[in-house]
């Protein structure tokens, strides 16, 4: 064999191989591009659903704040509730202190049932009133 065509032969089959594993490296490449857009495509639809996932939990949140302020409002209002009733108590023990009622009983039953009745009238309605959202007849000093 000629040393020409033995450089010949030796140069096509370089050729032959440089184009060979150019070949290779183009299908990989391809398929490796087919995959990062397959990948690209599921990040973005579980973006998606994270996004809407997030909206869920503000919306959650916004509700459980706007919760939290008809509670706390709730219990202002129990609180006002609560010593406007610890008031009239005191008014109550002030003036059972303040009167010889065993004595008036006595004397005038009758005039004590009406009053004690009548008493007891105002604090149903008013428990009523407090345990009941919608109140008809407010009586006494319960905050609305």
């Amino acid at each position: 064999m000629n040393p020409l065509s033995i450089i010949k032969l030796v140069s096509v089959a370089v050729i032959a191989l440089v184009i060979g594993g150019l070949v290779w490296k183009y299908t990989n490449l391809v398929h490796d591009n087919a995959t990062l857009k397959s990948d690209k495509v599921r990040l973005e639809q579980s973006i998606a659903a994270q996004a809407a996932l997030v909206d869920r939990y503000a919306s959650a949140v916004k509700d459980y704040q706007a919760a939290q302020e008809k509670i706390a409002k709730d219990i202002a209002n129990m609180n006002a509730i609560s010593a406007a009733a610890r008031d009239a108590a005191k008014e109550l023990e002030n003036t059972f202190a303040s009167h010889q009622l065993d004595q008036l009983a006595k004397r005038k039953p009758k005039l004590i049932e009406q009053r004690v009745n009548s008493g007891s009238e105002k604090a149903r309605r008013d428990i009523e009133c407090v345990t009941n959202p919608v109140c008809t007849k407010p009586f006494g000093n319960i905050p609305k």
